[in-house]
């Protein structure tokens, strides 16, 4: 999403929200679970650094928030030493920064006999270690290294070798210590977020699990109306709340047919989510929600309904432009009242905005940032604007449903 239009709206409410998602997973109410996972699963009782073995749950989902994070704002204060200081207990805090987090995460791969590695100690999930993937991938662009391409044969292999049924599907659980898996778990749900997360760093992979999903379990019934078939345990719940029903399914299907651009596929478990099985209702801001449906299902919908073929792979593989990151940016907008739809530089001169109102149109201050210190640009909806000496600029807008905005150098 913000490698296509909101990548620049770096301090913004959207920017402010990723880092205040990554900041608040640092904090002791998350991570002093940690403590209680070394002492009882490792018998370690003093040195409780979160990154340094296992918790893929921990360097694969931050590494991949923060790596995604910066590319599309131009932001790097997560690249500064200490940036990051996880707070495990009172008098228990661990420092590191991007780095040193992307370092852990093939430190810990390239170590371990399966290449995946656990989230807990002796639980491996291949979900989250693809996760991680995604996010070593994203830290090698960043950085400027090629770890993620120097474990692929490995990784490969130990996916289809140690977490591959022998029908093709991918276990989403082993025990590091056993070998043994937990029955009944290979499900639809799951192989939706496998071929989603396939899609970057094993595309042929991504493509057997689409093409398992939609020729052996996606089936349409005497009224042409979309119908999953064998439905396994994690495929009737929410995973997001545990609540018992097949209806979040539907949303994981749909982001999964977006990302392969299965159009059909797509619109009709939409309108079943919708329509069915979580009516849409709208809040006390305006905004939409399905009702019911935990926040979790609830981004893998939105993710169903922005998302087109293969922008996960390439927001994975490649993020905006360098025009598009040097260009101006969409400094301040007041949230909820400005929702932002698109942010984006083409060339590195001009901004285009689209822009909606929340609950109520009206006139909104708006902010940049970026621009050409003493220039003046021009508004297509009237009036202009110059940039201070900081390359600071503000504007007042009317904004009544969706409204487009150029902001362009003057002539």
């Amino acid at each position: 999403m913000r490698k296509h239009g909101l990548g620049l709206v770096r301090q913004c409410y959207l920017s402010k929200a990723s880092q205040n998602c990554i900041e608040k997973s640092l904090q002791k109410r998350i991570m002093s679970y940690w403590k209680w996972e070394s002492i009882f699963g490792r018998f370690t009782l003093s040195d409780w650094d979160p990154i340094k073995k296992d918790n893929i749950m921990v360097t694969g989902y931050l590494s991949s928030a923060i790596g995604l994070y910066e590319q599309a704002s131009g932001d790097r204060q997560y690249h500064q030493k200490n940036a990051l200081e996880f707070v495990i207990d009172d008098g228990k805090h661990y420092k590191t920064n991007y780095e040193g987090l992307a370092d852990a995460l093939h430190e810990n791969m390239d170590n371990n006999p399966y290449c995946l590695y656990p989230c807990e100690p002796n639980w491996t999930y291949s979900l989250c270690n693809l996760t991680g993937m995604a996010g070593l991938v994203i830290s090698d662009r960043i950085l400027g290294r090629d770890l993620g391409a120097r474990l692929r044969n490995r990784f490969e292999r130990s996916l289809e070798e140690e977490f591959t049924e022998c029908d093709g599907r991918i276990l989403p659980i082993r025990s590091e210590f056993t070998g043994l898996t937990l029955p009944g778990l290979c499900g639809t749900l799951t192989d939706c977020i496998n071929a989603m997360l396939l899609t970057a760093y094993l595309p042929h992979l991504a493509h057997r699990n689409w093409a398992m999903i939609r020729k052996e379990f996606i089936k349409y019934d005497e009224k042409d109306q979309l119908v999953v078939h064998d439905l396994k345990g994690a495929d009737k719940m929410d995973p997001g709340n545990y609540r018992a029903g097949e209806g979040p399914l539907r949303a994981f299907i749909a982001a999964t047919a977006a990302e392969f651009g299965d159009e059909k596929v797509r619109k009709e478990a939409l309108d079943q989510l919708d329509n069915v099985y979580f009516p849409i209702e709208a809040t006390k801001t305006g905004s939409l929600r399905n009702k019911g449906l935990s926040a979790t299902s609830q981004v893998i919908a939105l993710m169903a309904r922005l998302v087109k073929q293969r922008d996960l792979a390439n927001a994975t593989l490649h993020g905006p432009s360098d025009e598009a990151l040097s260009g101006p940016l969409l400094e301040d907008a007041p949230f909820p009242e400005v929702l932002v739809a698109k942010a984006y530089s083409e060339d590195g001169k001009k901004l285009d905005l689209v822009l909606y109102n929340g609950k109520e149109p009206g006139s909104f201050k708006l902010g940049f940032e970026r621009l050409v210190p003493g220039k003046q640009y021009s508004l297509s909806t009237g009036g202009s604007v110059t940039a201070n000496s900081t390359g600071k600029a503000w504007a007042e807008v009317k904004i009544n449903g969706r409204t487009q905005i150029m902001l362009q150098p003057a002539a």
